[in-house]
């Protein structure tokens, strides 16, 4: 066993869904199973995949797999399953780091009684300028950039530390906007997934690459697996 990738868990429409991006899942055959961590060990991924050809897509990396309701028992007892209430189409990003990136690093990793551990990484990012989209050829309609700089207010500490530059496993994690909420003497927050995150890119910029959550959700509503009306959100 070994850290491979991210994915968001959700049930929509009474079936139950791991969401990722296409170049984890393009090597998902018998030979080269993808399994999850449960209490008693691992069970293996077993559904029916649907997922883009990223040689065709044109910066789109998204793939889903309607999970075997078979597996779905030992899951409820691990994980929970995010609701379509819990989505948002979010067209117009906000300048400011309302945006967080939750995924599982390989790096993040130790063996605990013969036993593989794993552990996420957060960071809290804001979108990056629309020449970063241009200078990476990306398309705002599709995808979203945030910005990744070398270093970054550690959230325990509240000093500026050097982020270590290895990311390889997050792909597939979710790109959630955390809602603020203020009765004038207390805060409350709210989330919602608006992306699923692809890649990192360094050199002039260093950023995080996802496409739009929202890909997704069409997809299964042309399929017929998922219906919903939309509603437009006047605020945050």
């Amino acid at each position: 066993m070994k850290p491979f990738a991210s994915g968001v868990l959700a049930e929509l429409s009474g079936s139950f869904y791991l969401l990722t991006a296409s170049h984890v899942t393009e090597h998902f055959v018998e030979d080269k199973q993808l399994f999850l961590r449960i209490r008693k060990g691992y069970v293996s991924i077993v559904g029916d995949l649907r997922e883009t050809d990223i040689a065709e897509s044109d910066g789109i990396d998204l793939a889903y797999i309607q999970l075997d309701e078979r597996i779905i028992p030992d899951l409820l007892k691990g994980y929970k399953f995010l609701p379509l209430s819990k989505f948002r189409r979010h067209i117009k990003l906000l300048d400011a780091m309302q945006y967080c990136v939750i995924g599982f690093p390989e790096k993040n990793q130790r063996k605990l009684n013969g036993k593989l551990q794993t552990g996420a990484s957060v960071f809290f990012v804001q979108p990056s300028k629309i020449n970063v989209y241009e200078y990476y050829g990306f398309n705002e309609a599709s995808s979203f950039i945030m910005e990744f700089k070398g270093k970054g207010t550690d959230i325990k500490t509240g000093t500026e530390k050097k982020i270590k530059g290895d990311f390889y496993g997050i792909s597939g994690c979710g790109l959630w906007l955390v809602i603020l909420e203020s009765d004038g003497n207390s805060y409350k927050t709210d989330y919602r997934l608006i992306g699923i995150m692809t890649e990192y890119r360094k050199g002039k910029y260093y950023c995080l690459i996802g496409n739009r959550i929202e890909i997704i959700l069409k997809d299964l509503q042309d399929s017929g697996l998922l219906k919903f009306e939309e509603r437009k959100v006047t605020s945050i």
